[in-house]
């Protein structure tokens, strides 16, 4: 059987906040996306927030290194 070399690692999170609120706006989503991609030495590529209506925000970050994501619902905090 052939070795590979481990390129990297998935991690998925579940996370809760105490304002809800925060989850419904895509200017914290992005903030929190860019902070992270900066904290972990990532480079953006190419950066897209989208809100949901009645809410909910969508986030992705396209990584020269590879891709983050955050999806939020507000609604179950």
């Amino acid at each position: 059987m052939e070795k590979r070399a481990v390129l990297g690692k998935h991690l998925i999170a579940e996370l809760w906040v105490r304002d809800p609120l925060l989850l419904d706006d895509p200017d914290v989503v992005r903030d929190g996306l860019i902070a992270a991609c900066r904290k972990g030495k990532f480079s953006i590529i190419n950066l897209n927030v989208h809100e949901f209506s009645p809410h909910g925000v969508t986030g992705v970050a396209l990584l020269a290194e590879s891709h983050m994501s955050i999806h939020t619902w507000p609604e179950y905090g």
